[in-house]
């Protein structure tokens, strides 16, 4: 699958960790794999990064045009970026019970009115970062994560009153 996407920031990590995460690309994906019977590699992603350049008060746009062109011919490697993000067949397999799932949920919602929920990836990563738990819901490993036996020791019975 190939993706080209615009953007001013790149943080890789948080692509590799939500490919397993985006619905839009685990479908493409999944489809591949099972109707077209191609074990896909993953995602193909083409980054054009936008030019934080700004334009000073006294510069006319043909200057700042051609200051960005400048710019961008002296670092091709910069704005211009080619990486592959591999899945494994476990993850799509994993993907398919979810979407199983979700077919379920919106099957219930169509025949009985009830409101359904499924994993979404907008709010993993926003202008503050990526959402400490996102890696966690997108493989359901806890590598790296402590499971507490108890959360708030306040909320014990023996403690409160």
């Amino acid at each position: 699958m190939l993706e080209t996407k615009t953007a001013s920031r790149i943080n890789w990590q948080e692509l590799l960790e939500l490919l397993g995460f985006k619905l839009q690309h685990l479908l493409y994906l999944w489809a591949r794999w099972r109707l077209k019977r191609v074990a896909p590699f993953g995602v193909l992603y083409n980054v054009v990064r936008k030019p934080g350049l700004r334009r000073s008060d006294d510069e006319t746009y043909a200057d700042f045009l051609k200051r960005c062109r400048e710019h961008i011919r002296k670092k091709p490697d910069h704005y211009f970026i080619r990486r592959e993000i591999r899945i494994r067949k476990s993850e799509l397999k994993a993907f398919e019970v979810e979407l199983v799932k979700m077919v379920r949920e919106f099957l219930r919602w169509h025949e009985r009115g009830t409101k359904g929920t499924y994993r979404s990836s907008v709010a993993c990563a926003g202008r503050f970062g990526m959402c400490e738990f996102a890696k966690l819901c997108a493989t359901g490993s806890f590598e790296g994560y402590r499971v507490r036996d108890r959360f708030h020791q306040e909320l014990d019975s023996e403690v409160t009153k």
